[in-house]
Order: C-alpha cells, then structure tokens, then sequence
C-alpha cells in the first residue's frame, strides 16, 4: 500500500469528526482527545519516526528534530520519559493535548479558522471550506468500492470511524454495507497499525461516552 499525498491522518480524522459548517465536535471530548492522539502516533509510524514493538513505541533516533510541530512535540514527550509505556497509556497520556496541536495545525494551513458567537462568545474552529470540511467521509465512502487503491492512511481513519462511532457520518443508503466496507479496509492493516488501533479501543470502551447526539 502505497499513501496518496494529501492532509495528515490526525487533520483529517479532526475534519470527520467536527461538522462541516459549524465546526460542532461530533464526539465526546473524552473520544475525540483519544483519537487524535492515537493518529498522531500513528503519523509517526507511518513517517518512521517511531517503531512498535510489543504495543510499546520505540523512537527513532534522529539527527533533526521534524518541521512538524505536532510531530516534534509528541516526540519530545515520548523521548522524555525513561520508560516505555504501553500504547494504550500514551494514548491516554496525549489525548488532552492532541486535539488543539493538531487544531493549530489546521489552522495554519489556512483549512480551519477560530470564529466567536459576539464578542463573548465561545470560541470553535469551522473548516474554511465544507468541502474540504466533508472530504475524510467522502474519501471513505468511495474507497469501499475502490479497495484497489487503498493505502495504510485511508484504512486506518477507516478503524478510527469505527471505533468512534463516526462511521454513522458518511452519507450512505446503506448503513450495514458502509461499516462492513470500512471492517474490511482495516483488515489487512500490519499488525503494528492494528495494535494501535486495538489500543485505541480500549481506551474507547473506557470512556463513559461515545458519539453526540
């Protein structure tokens, strides 16, 4: 599997999971923190800046710290620590930090902006353009039928919608169909990708909720 060049995994999990116009979360905070920090370890493996082994993460030495500041901060927090924790805590440990690194990252790449309700109003991020906004879903849905071009990128956002319960966003006339489609791209994921992914449903199935409603 070879990945098309196109948004980060953790941007285009954090597009899936907020509306397309109004910028509203689609998870609990609790699920959406997990998630984005299970994509964003995931980046790194998939950029080789990290190995797993036995559901632990290995980084990779590197003579230069990556232009990436989502991914130079999460590894210089996984190089801080003199102990290799399992996926699962990292995951736990990220989650709270995750969704505004990779906010910040949205934001400038000019795909996202900050936009208030009044002067006082609360603060949330609206994709710029909803097209771009509905793209992840999108890109899912054609890829059930397209299973020929599939990269390890599309297939695991495929197992984050599952475990998120974001597989309901994707526009479909059939359900069932959609979600079967979306257990058979993560089917032949490497079992690195797979624990990570199984990492993250732990985490998941601990958290009191699942999917706004």
């Amino acid at each position: 599997m070879t990945a098309p060049r196109r948004l980060p995994l953790a941007d285009e999990f954090w597009l899936l999971a907020h509306h397309d116009y109004s910028g509203r979360a689609l998870c609990a905070p609790q699920i959406l923190g997990a998630a984005m920090a299970s994509c964003v370890l995931t980046e790194l493996w998939l950029a080789r800046q990290v190995n797993l082994a036995q559901g632990r993460i290995v980084v990779v030495p590197r003579s230069a710290v990556p232009n990436d500041p989502v991914w130079a901060t999460t590894l210089q927090e996984l190089s801080a620590q003199p102990v290799n924790y399992p996926l699962r805590e990292w995951i736990s440990h990220l989650a709270p930090q995750a969704p505004a690194m990779v906010t910040k990252r949205l934001v400038g790449a000019n795909l996202v902006e900050e936009v208030r309700s009044g002067p006082f109003g609360r603060r949330k991020y609206v994709p710029l353009d909803p097209v771009i906004g509905s793209s992840p879903a999108i890109l899912l849905n054609h890829m059930i039928e397209n299973f020929d071009r599939l990269d390890y990128q599309t297939a695991v956002l495929a197992g984050h919608a599952l475990i998120t319960g974001l597989d309901s966003e994707i526009v479909s006339p059939d359900a069932v169909a959609t979600r079967n489609g979306l257990r058979a791209m993560v089917r032949d994921l490497p079992p690195d990708l797979l624990s990570v992914l199984a990492a993250l449903q732990s985490v998941v199935s601990a958290a009191p909720l699942r999917v706004k409603r």
